[in-house]
């Protein structure tokens, strides 16, 4: 075999490799288990679906489900139910122009915190408030909607978000010395995904209405 096979033979070795790295990297790792530190919660979203709909598993079985309204449009409050389909928790919507919009999360019946949207112009960032008002974490998302984490005013993580770039299913990981139950990390993450999938939503339909 000449020398120029063998090295074009190498490129497409190398090619192939990258491209099966860069699709792990675009996809979700649905598998992904807990560990002794970390609650992981594998979140597999139903894009055929005419509201939000994401069906959650925890170490290989079925944990819940967060339903959004089919009847709203511009807000999307959340409904979250245990595995045997009961109301567990429910996380209100407020629609922001210029900023996330802002959810009031409630587990058991009960007001938890507000999850408040800021401005930030690198991707998306939210203060979470308690019921006197006291401002108790803060979570940030990178601009690709691949990244995010959950953290105390000590900067100490309580729980990451993680997708791929090509995929709408995602992991919650929540760290179990966790002063938020986990119940409410999840809709809090959820909701800010039906934030940003609504937002994407919206571009899409801009950029259709603008190229016609």
């Amino acid at each position: 075999m000449k020398r120029s096979s063998k090295w074009i033979i190498l490129g497409i070795i190398v090619v192939v490799f990258s491209i099966i790295l860069l699709c792990k990297g675009c996809t979700t790792d649905m598998s992904a288990n807990s560990t002794d530190k970390q609650n992981v919660y594998n979140c597999n979203v139903k894009i055929l679906k005419l509201s939000t709909t994401i069906n959650i598993q925890k170490d290989g079985e079925k944990w819940g489900q967060v339903k959004g309204d089919l009847w709203h449009f511009v807000e999307d409050p959340l409904t979250l139910y245990d595995a045997e389909e009961n109301k567990i928790g429910y996380a209100g919507d407020t629609y922001h122009f210029f900023t996330q919009d802002s959810h009031g999360i409630y587990f058991n019946n009960e007001f938890k915190y507000d999850m408040v949207g800021k401005f930030d112009m690198f991707g998306e960032t939210y203060e979470l408030y308690d019921a006197e008002e006291n401002m108790v974490a803060k979570a940030t998302f990178d601009f690709a909607n691949t990244e995010g984490k959950l953290v105390d005013m000590d900067d100490n993580v309580l729980a990451t978000f993680e997708s791929g770039m090509l995929s709408h299913d995602f992991n919650i990981r929540i760290e179990k010395d966790s002063f938020i139950e986990d119940e409410v990390i999840i809709m809090m993450f959820a909701s800010y995904y039906s934030d940003q999938e609504y937002d994407s939503s919206s571009t899409s339909s801009t950029s259709t209405t603008t190229t016609n």
